[in-house]
């Protein structure tokens, strides 16, 4: 942008000194002619520099400077500044135009050299004659004819340099949006790819059985990487999600203290393992209120999983629920959620800046487990979203305390039984969870009597995976893509699918659509299995005629239960139905 308006300057100087010269030549000012000879010549040569490779920036300061020396020395030759008509301005103009090359070093010795050199002028006045053909009444018509012209331009070149800027803003603007949304994508696409690979090694290693404690630890290291991993993708995710305006909020009413105190106490286990006593207080026994879940779940669960990573052996993680009302100086009804630890604190030119995205500080104990640095990020754009506000109070060697406060509304549909979904997210869950032994798998029958299920799954290691997983349980038959799908699902007429949604040629959004808008498989019921975990797949999914959206990675006895509550559901309606039509059609003997 620079060149472009520099250019515009050159362009408007042309013009003034192309009517400085008639102007001059009828009124015979020849010292006034000369100078415009000058400058003119001055501006071709930087029009030519435009033109040409190299540092434009270093030709354009020259050519600035010798314009600069030029001016004084006419304005001497012609009697001092006073008697110059007006050509000292041509200098302060100089060092207005030198402001699009974004060059404060340029602009600074532009302005000194032009000082000193007026400065040296007012002295010398006393001592410099004015040019004979300088008569006062030339003088005095230059001097406004200059100061008019030159004044109009660096209007107009204040104005094209702010339309200029605005342009450049908004071209900069979208160019970040493009590239959010890119990004975002990005973050989908490698969602998918990590989310199904997590899914295999989280799923094979529950096949495991370890015959020593050797491999019992080995398994229970890969687990809880492979959780890890899992925690980190989801955390991008959600942190892209906030950048791209993607997330809103789905409030319920329900009782907040005992969703928190539920959060509190699934961390038990971890804090035990650290001998950590942890400990939750409330004002009252149950307070219902609009929040989400999800948010809050995340917001707590993130804060008790730092205090207890950096909370030392024998220390207190404390969790309390205060209740802020107007007369206390809030603005509006307000509950505040405290999470405290008498761990090492933070420093304090750190506190302001543990909220920034990747943010880690230095400081941290080099025996923790060191965090992603997105975590608080989080924390606070949920808070934020949420209509509240976070702050952090810390002491080195004494500990930390976070404080969040939400606003107390009540508009919310009422949700009475509200229970965290314990997926695979937070350290606490994952490393200490007891793993389930009972098999809610079919009976096996003989091969002919079992379920045919269809499995649509572009990825061939997960195809074996949930082979492994049903096998005697089902006939399996499987498809790469949904357009395949949609091929066997109608030769075969399945009792039941499989289906993946990120999937090339057909995706799994596209098949189901297909499936259920045709009488011959819009009976079948499908559940979709896939690495989108994002609210609107899902809903969309449901809303399509899905029977169930499961997220990579997914616990194979839910998988299993699945399976077998609907195919159970849909044989107690056929057996229903069937009996119904038994009934009509069967004369009444009596």
């Amino acid at each position: 942008m620079a060149k472009e308006t520099l250019f515009y300057w050159v362009f408007l100087t042309l013009i003034g000194d192309l009517g400085t010269l008639i102007l001059t030549t009828l009124l015979d000012a020849f010292p006034m002619m000369v100078f415009s000879y000058i400058i003119a010549a001055g501006l071709a040569i930087t029009l030519i520099l435009y033109g040409t490779g190299g540092n434009f920036k270093v030709k354009t300061g020259i050519v600035l400077f010798a314009t600069i020396l030029i001016t004084l020395i006419i304005s001497a030759w012609m009697g001092g500044p006073m008697d110059s008509g007006g050509l000292i301005y041509v200098g302060i103009y100089c060092i207005v135009v030198s402001a699009p090359l974004q060059n404060l070093k340029l602009t600074i010795g532009l302005t000194a050299f032009f000082t000193v050199g007026l400065v040296a002028l007012v002295i010398l006045d006393p001592y410099l004659d004015v040019h004979p053909r300088m008569t006062p009444q030339s003088n005095y018509i230059m001097f406004i004819v200059k100061l008019t012209w030159l004044t109009a331009a660096q209007m107009i070149f204040i104005v094209y340099y702010y339309k200029e800027s605005s342009k450049f803003e908004e071209r900069e603007k979208r160019r970040l949006e493009e590239l959010g949304e890119t990004k975002n994508r990005l973050f989908t696409n490698i969602s998918h790819e990590i989310r199904t690979p997590v899914t295999l090694i989280l799923g094979n290693t529950d096949l495991v059985q370890p015959d020593d404690r050797i491999e019992e630890k080995a398994l229970n290291t890969i687990k809880n990487n492979g959780n890890r991993i899992l925690r980190l993708v989801n955390q991008m995710l959600s942190l892209a999600k906030f950048e791209s305006g993607q997330t809103g909020l789905n409030n319920v009413h329900s009782d907040i203290i005992h969703f928190v105190e539920f959060l509190v106490y699934t961390f038990q286990s971890l804090a035990d393992s650290k001998d950590i006593r942890l400990e939750f207080h409330a004002f009252s026994e149950a307070f219902t209120m609009d929040f989400d879940p999800d948010k809050v779940e995340e917001i707590i669960s993130n804060l008790i999983s730092n205090a207890i990573r950096y909370t030392p052996t024998g220390g207190k993680v404390h969790v309390e629920i205060l209740e802020l009302n107007k007369k206390d100086g809030s603005l509006e009804n307000s509950i505040q959620i405290r999470v405290s630890d008498n761990g090492k604190g933070i420093p304090e030119d750190h506190l302001a800046l543990i909220f920034d995205r990747f943010y880690q500080v230095n400081k941290a104990p080099k025996h923790h487990q060191e965090g992603s640095g997105i975590g608080l990020t989080l924390v606070r754009e949920n808070v934020k979203l949420m209509g509240g506000t976070i702050d952090v109070e810390s002491t080195e060697g004494v500990g930390t305390r976070f404080l969040i406060t939400l606003p107390v509304r009540n508009n919310a549909p009422v949700q009475r039984e509200l229970l965290p979904d314990m997926e695979t997210s937070y350290p606490a869950r994952q490393d200490h969870r007891v793993p389930t032994t009972e098999d809610h798998s079919f009976d096996k029958p003989a091969n002919h009597d079992l379920p045919l299920l269809l499995l649509v799954e572009d990825h061939q290691e997960m195809v074996d995976y949930i082979r492994i997983l049903l096998e005697g349980n089902y006939r399996i038959i499987s498809a790469a893509n949904g357009a395949a799908g949609l091929d066997l699902a109608m030769e075969s007429i399945p009792d039941i699918i499989i289906s993946d949604v990120m999937m090339p040629e057909m995706d799994g959004f596209a098949f189901l659509e297909k499936l259920k808008n045709d009488i011959r498989t819009s009976h079948i019921p499908v559940i979709m299995l896939t690495a989108k975990a994002d609210m609107p797949s899902k809903l969309e999914g449901l809303e399509a005629g899905a029977e169930a959206y499961l997220t990579k990675p997914f616990d194979r006895h839910e998988l299993k239960i699945r399976l077998k509550s609907i195919l159970e559901q849909r044989a107690r309606l056929q057996k229903k139905y069937l009996s119904s039509i038994l009934s009509d059609h069967i004369p009444d003997l009596n």
